[in-house]
């Protein structure tokens, strides 16, 4: 057949008439699959954001009973519950743990800087969120680093919050001894942190985990204190990040 005229001497199936072949379709298959790695992005991350501010919300020390003697309840970043409360909806001491830890030499800083972490954390994951959504409603595709970044930061915070509970848990410090001169100056006992709580202080700058070492401990078999809810979302949370990451650059 001629290039020249559509007679067709072999009678085939061509239709001059039928529109050449196009890839339209699988480019517009292509554009809709693209859609739901930035949508799985933003539920894990509202996930992370809400463990995350929980975490930082909730007890980061869980207590038992025998602890009341020494005054000493749920801890988290914010507060200290009286004994016998419960730790997430329970009445808290009128002291926050840094006010509590002042007679230790680093805990009243490590509390305040895990806190801080802990904050700043929730404030990256909520951008990361925000950019999220960006991608997922305008398909700006090349946005998806900037919330792989946000997360880097974020998991390095988060990491920072948990680790410092952990390391308060495992490792103890010595009191402050001028802290110490001044509260017998001023007739304040070790027992009570001059604002008339019932609290050993000492206590609260060695090592959590030897609390667990009391006799009363040891012959009930059961532990006097440990990690609490709080400290097991921000350890969620700060995993979640890491598979977040991986999601954001996902090619669907």
């Amino acid at each position: 057949m001629s290039v020249y005229s559509y007679y067709d001497d072999v009678h085939t199936a061509y239709n001059p008439t039928a529109p050449a072949q196009t890839t339209l379709p699988m480019k517009k298959q292509r554009s809709s699959q693209r859609k739901y790695a930035p949508i799985v992005f933003c539920v894990l991350q509202f996930i992370i954001l809400l463990f995350s501010i929980l975490g930082i919300c909730f007890d980061q020390y869980k207590t038992t009973k025998l602890l009341d003697e020494y005054g000493i309840g749920c801890i988290s970043y914010w507060s200290v519950k009286e004994p016998g409360q419960n730790c997430i909806s329970g009445k808290s001491m009128g002291a926050s743990p840094a006010v509590l830890t002042a007679l230790c030499k680093k805990r009243e800083g490590m509390f305040k800087a895990g806190a801080g972490s802990g904050v700043t954390a929730v404030v990256l994951v909520f951008f990361g969120l925000v950019v999220g959504c960006l991608v997922a409603f305008t398909h700006a595709h090349d946005l998806r680093f900037v919330c792989v970044g946000i997360n880097v930061l974020a998991f390095i915070f988060l990491c920072v919050a948990w680790a410092l509970i952990a390391s308060m848990y495992n490792k103890g410090e010595e009191t402050q001894p001028d802290v110490l001169d001044m509260m017998r100056r001023l007739d304040i006992t070790e027992s009570t942190d001059g604002l008339g709580l019932n609290v050993y202080l000492p206590a609260l700058c060695g090592a959590f985990k030897d609390l667990n070492n009391m006799q009363e401990a040891k012959e009930m078999g059961q532990k006097a204190i440990g990690y609490g809810s709080g400290f097991a979302l921000l350890i969620v949370a700060w995993v979640l990040v890491i598979i977040n990451s991986i999601v954001a650059l996902l090619p669907f």
